[in-house]
């Protein structure tokens, strides 16, 4: 399908007009409408997207810290629907702290979102997912934009996955390379201790403990599925039933 845009001569219209004919000239590719409405905001001014007005000067703090005030804003609404629900507050702040390294590719290929833009967008959101139904609904609008996910992208929703995992077990770091996997865990943390030091009784050549707060495992994982198999397996053996 193709359309016709007519427009006035360039040098009877604004600046705000001429950036707007310009991006839709740039953006030709699936999934060009969002990064196209992305732009638009910035032009004209994000606006109190919390409030009832939907306009104003986006230019007067700044993109940056307008955003930083909008997350500061929507983390605070969760913390409050989380109390209401009876859940242990927290959660969001929680996740952001959890490092998760398996040492392999995960991120969206250039090849499979062009925009730079849009790709930091899609990373953005990955990292705001609160929930797992959050993050499979994020991976079925992706494929609905952009189409089948490549390897690299899988890697990237299951870490993401992963890390809220590990956020509600209280783990701080998980690292999996092609031979072991450490565990290191927050103060307190909320697992199963019991079936823990069995796991290591049983499997002393396996699994050992390698501190007061951390957990090796030793075993071969050459391909990432591996790795993945031994993050689930960890999770499953912590879990309180």
């Amino acid at each position: 399908a193709y359309a016709y845009m007519i427009s006035p001569p360039l040098n009877n219209i604004t600046d705000d007009a001429r950036k707007r004919l310009t991006a839709i000239e740039s953006l030709d590719t699936l999934g060009a409408g969002f990064a196209l409405a992305s732009q638009d905001l910035e032009i004209r001014g994000a606006g109190e997207l919390l409030g009832e007005s939907q306009s104003g000067m986006i230019d007067q703090i700044g993109y940056s810290m307008y955003s930083s005030f909008l997350e500061q804003a929507i983390s605070s609404i969760q913390r409050q629907r989380q109390i209401k629900r009876g859940e242990k507050p927290g959660t969001v702040d929680k996740q952001e702290k959890v490092e998760i390294n398996l040492h392999i590719p995960a991120r969206f290929p250039a090849a499979y979102i062009p925009d730079v833009h849009l790709r930091l967008t899609m990373y953005k959101r990955i990292a705001s997912a609160i929930d797992k139904q959050g993050l499979q609904e994020l991976q079925i609008e992706t494929i609905d934009r952009f189409g089948l996910l490549p390897d690299p992208a899988k890697n990237l929703f299951a870490i993401a996955e992963l890390k809220l995992q590990a956020s509600q077990q209280d783990i701080r770091e998980l690292e999996i390379g092609p031979s072991a996997g450490r565990v290191i865990f927050a103060e307190n943390p909320n697992i199963n201790i019991d079936k823990l030091m069995r796991k290591i009784a049983e499997n002393p050549l396996e699994y050992r403990f390698t501190g007061a707060d951390s957990i090796q495992v030793i075993r071969e994982m050459a391909e990432a599925e591996q790795r993945f198999q031994l993050a689930s397996e960890i999770m499953q053996l912590i879990a309180n039933d």
